[in-house]
């Protein structure tokens, strides 16, 4: 008569599995949003390592064209900007450089000293000598613009 009372208790009620299967839908869906976050943020991270390998072509291009423009004698005086699209397969980044001259700012100065001088010198000097060179990788992401900018200084010699 006792293993009859003891078979009766040993199994689940409706209400322990209906608890199990609760636990197991919110695991799951969890779950399903966790792969769905990493799928899109797995896609975003490829985009920008695009972008970035673009942009070092890129601007590994604009350094040789200035280094063949500085053999020639030629070494930009004025602000410079242009941009275009990538070819295929990249046909959806496009780029955009902007090369202008380094100008250091100086502080505001009521007399002339010795050190001010040597200052403006220098300043002047490294605003003839020097260009920085920022490129831009732009793309669109889900009708939103993302981009990766780079910069550089070419320096005359």
């Amino acid at each position: 008569m006792m293993n009859i009372v003891n078979l009766k208790n040993k199994g689940f009620t409706l209400l322990e599995v209906l608890v199990a299967l609760g636990i197991l839908a919110v695991s799951i869906t969890a779950i399903l949003q966790m792969f769905g976050t990493s799928m899109s943020t797995s896609a975003r991270a490829e985009r920008v390592t695009v972008a970035t390998m673009l942009a070092r072509q890129k601007m590994a291009e604009q350094v040789i064209k200035i280094d063949k423009d500085l053999l020639e004698g030629k070494f930009p005086d004025t602000t410079e900007e242009s941009d275009g699209d990538f070819d295929e397969p990249y046909q959806d980044y496009k780029w955009k450089i902007k090369m202008r001259k380094v100008e250091i700012p100086m502080p505001p100065q009521d007399k002339l000293d010795a050190q001010a001088a040597i200052m403006q010198m220098i300043s002047k000097q490294i605003g003839e000598a020097v260009r920085e060179v920022k490129l831009s990788v732009i793309w669109e992401e889900l009708n939103e613009p993302h981009d990766v900018t780079v910069t550089t200084h070419v320096v005359k010699k």
